[in-house]
């Protein structure tokens, strides 16, 4: 038997409550490859939890007054990387927050180690053939302005995955309306959230 004092939550608490109480200061971090649907969910995730919810796209091209586009043209993937890491540390202090961040942004060893310090990280994975009908929607890809925008994504998916894969989270991010992606992170993060089940010590 388990006594609910001792995990501090009642069993009928709203999920969104216990993972408010669970996440304290920290934040939630989306990663994932472009097309997984880290904006849409992330926005109604911070609905759901009553958090603030930042793009950290959208902050970037806010604090540089010019688009995700132009600055990979100007000034080439490197630098944009680097002020990608100013941009996600400075969100990240302002948390919490439910964040969304671009898809090369969790490569950085740096963003890594300070989403790992301040957050929970939460992998939003799609299969190829759904992050490809996302992503002809919009046109505004840099990386995947090439000959062949699949096998590029191919070849991401490959080098990406790996380091994804050790985010705290991993969420299937399907063809299914956004409010169920949703509740299946909420899910994911309610699991990975509490504390093991202390049961009556064995006499």
């Amino acid at each position: 038997m388990t006594d609910p004092d001792a995990t501090g939550s009642e069993p009928d608490d709203p999920i969104e409550a216990r993972i408010r109480r669970a996440l304290g200061a920290r934040s939630i971090v989306l990663v994932g490859l472009m097309g997984a649907g880290k904006s849409t969910v992330g926005r109604r995730l911070g609905t759901r939890l009553g958090l603030m919810f930042k793009d950290a796209d959208a902050e970037i091209e806010a604090a540089a007054n010019l688009t995700i586009t132009d600055l990979f043209a100007i000034y080439g993937e490197e630098s944009f990387r680097e002020g990608e890491e100013r941009v996600i540390a400075r969100l990240l202090r302002q948390g919490p927050m439910v964040l969304a961040t671009g898809g090369g942004a969790f490569m950085r060893d740096a963003t890594r180690e300070r989403i790992a310090d301040s957050a929970v990280s939460v992998w939003l994975r799609a299969e190829l053939d759904v992050l490809m009908r996302r992503v002809k929607k919009r046109s505004t890809r840099p990386l995947l302005q090439t000959a062949d925008p699949e096998a590029t994504m191919r070849d991401l998916m490959a080098v990406r995955h790996p380091v994804y894969g050790r985010a705290d989270v991993m969420v299937l991010s399907r063809d299914v309306s956004h409010d169920r992606v949703v509740q299946d992170v909420l899910e994911a993060l309610d699991v990975w959230l509490s504390p093991p089940a202390q049961g009556v010590a064995a006499q």
